[in-house]
C-alpha cells in the first residue's frame, strides 16, 4: 500500500488586487495529517490552459499569499493547485471572486493533461499526480489509477517526440555538413574558374597582340612597295627567298599551335560548365532532402531556417558561377572571332604576296624572290608577336 497523499482543508481562498499588474491571492486553511509530515511552505501551482507556473508563497499566521500577475489570474482556462513537496499536488477552487469565473468548470487535471505538451522549459517537468486529494471537487480524475495511466501514456508520447527530435536533429546535422561539403566543392570550382578566367584572359592578351600584329602587317605592305621598286634593282638572292619560305612555314605551324591551346581553352569552359551543372543537380537534390527534414523538424525551426538560408546562399554562389561561365564562352568566341579575321587578313597578305610573285615573275627571277623575301619578313614578324604572346 502506497503512502497516504496529504490533504488540505481549505477554510478560504480569496484573490485580491495588489498592484495595476499584480494579484495576491490568500489562501487559509490547514494540511490533514500525513504520512511524511505537514509540508512547510507548499508552493502554489498555476495552469493557464498552455503553461504551468509555480509560484512561491508569502506566509503569515493566518495563512498564505501568493503574488501573481494579473494577466495570468484573467486567463480563460486558469486553474489552481497546491504542491505539497514530491510534486504531490492538491487542486484548489476558483478564488471567490468574479474574475476567476472564467476558469470555473475546468479541472485541473483536465487543463494538466490538455496543456501539459506547452509548459516551459527550466519550469520543471509536469506535476506528478500518483495520489489524488482527498478532498478534491466533483469535477476531479475517478481515481488515482486513471492519472497513472495518463501520464504513463503522456510520457511514452514525450519519449517518443524526444527519439524523433534527437532523429531529425541528426539528420539536419547530417544535411548541414553536406550542404558544407558542397560549399567546399563549390570553392574549389570557384578556383578552378578564376584559373579558366585568367586564361582567357591570357588569350585575349594574346589577341590584342595579333591586332598589333596585323597593325605592323599593314606596315609592312608599304615595305613591300618599296621591297617591289627595290626588286627592279636585283638586290636580293634566292636564297634569301628560300629562308623566308622555310619562316612562313614555322610560321603557320605556329599559328597551328595557337589553334590548338585556343581548343584547350574552349574544352576547359565546356568542363567547367558541366561542373557547375552537376553542382545546380547535386543543390536540387538536397533541397529535396532538406524539404523532407523540415516535415521532421517541426519543432526546430531555427535550424531549418539557417540550412534554407546557407541554401539561398549556396543558390547565389551557383548563380553567380553560371553568370561568370557565360562570360567565359562570351570571351572565347570573340577570340575565335578574332582569330578568324587574323586568318583573314594573313589570306588576303597571303594574297597580296603570291600576287606580288606573280608581278615578280613577270619582272624577273630576282623581283619574285624579293617578294617572298617580304612576305616571309611580315610572317616572322607576326611569329615574334605570337611567341611574345
Amino acid at each position: 500500500m502506497g503512502p497516504i497523499a496529504p490533504r488540505f482543508d481549505i477554510q478560504s481562498f480569496e484573490q485580491v488586487a495588489a498592484t495595476d499588474a499584480t494579484v495576491v491571492l490568500r489562501l487559509a486553511g490547514a494540511w490533514a495529517a500525513a504520512a511524511d509530515g505537514t509540508p512547510a511552505a507548499p508552493l502554489l501551482v498555476v495552469h493557464d490552459g498552455q503553461q504551468t507556473h509555480r509560484i512561491a508563497p508569502v506566509l503569515d499566521r493566518d495563512g498564505a499569499d501568493y503574488e501573481i500577475p494579473s494577466a495570468l489570474a484573467g486567463a480563460p482556462l486558469v486553474v489552481y493547485g497546491l504542491e505539497a513537496g514530491d510534486r504531490e499536488v492538491v487542486e484548489l477552487p476558483p478564488p471567490s471572486i468574479a474574475a476567476a469565473e472564467a476558469g470555473a468548470g475546468t479541472s485541473f487535471w483536465q487543463a494538466v493533461a490538455r496543456g501539459g505538451a506547452g509548459t516551459r522549459r527550466g519550469g520543471g517537468a509536469p506535476p506528478s499526480v500518483e495520489h489524488a486529494a482527498d478532498g478534491a471537487e466533483d469535477d476531479a480524475p475517478a481515481s488515482p489509477r486513471h492519472i497513472e495511466a495518463a501520464l504513463a501514456r503522456a510520457r511514452r508520447v514525450l519519449r517518443q517526440r524526444d527519439a524523433d527530435l534527437r532523429a531529425a536533429e541528426a539528420q539536419a546535422a547530417q544535411l548541414r555538413e553536406r550542404v558544407s561539403a558542397a560549399e567546399r566543392e563549390r570553392e574549389a570550382l570557384r578556383t578552378q574558374l578564376a584559373a579558366a578566367t585568367e586564361r582567357a584572359e591570357g588569350a585575349r592578351r594574346m589577341a590584342a597582340r595579333a591586332h598589333c600584329a596585323e597593325e605592323h602587317a599593314a606596315s609592312l605592305t608599304d615595305r613591300l612597295a618599296a621591297l617591289e621598286l627595290e626588286a627592279a634593282a636585283g638586290q636580293r638572292t634566292m636564297e634569301q627567298a628560300e629562308r623566308l619560305r622555310s619562316e612562313l612555314t614555322a610560321v603557320e605551324g605556329e599559328a597551328a599551335r595557337l589553334r590548338a591551346k585556343l581548343d584547350v581553352a574552349r574544352a576547359e569552359a565546356e568542363r567547367q560548365r558541366e561542373a557547375v551543372a552537376d553542382r545546380d543537380r547535386q543543390l536540387t537534390a538536397m533541397r529535396a532532402k532538406l524539404a523532407d527534414a523540415e516535415c521532421a523538424v517541426a519543432n526546430n525551426e531555427a535550424v531549418v531556417l539557417r540550412l534554407r538560408e546557407e541554401l539561398r546562399q549556396a543558390d547565389d554562389e551557383a548563380l553567380e558561377t553560371e553568370r561568370r561561365v557565360a562570360e567565359l564562352r562570351a570571351r572565347i568566341t570573340d577570340l575565335e572571332r578574332r582569330l578568324a579575321e587574323a586568318r583573314s587578313q594573313c589570306r588576303v597578305a597571303q594574297d597580296a604576296a603570291e600576287a606580288a610573285t606573280a608581278r615578280a615573275d613577270a619582272l624577273s627571277g630576282v623581283t619574285f624572290l624579293l617578294v617572298m623575301i617580304a612576305v616571309a619578313i611580315g610572317a616572322l614578324l607576326l611569329l615574334d608577336a605570337l611567341s611574345a604572346a
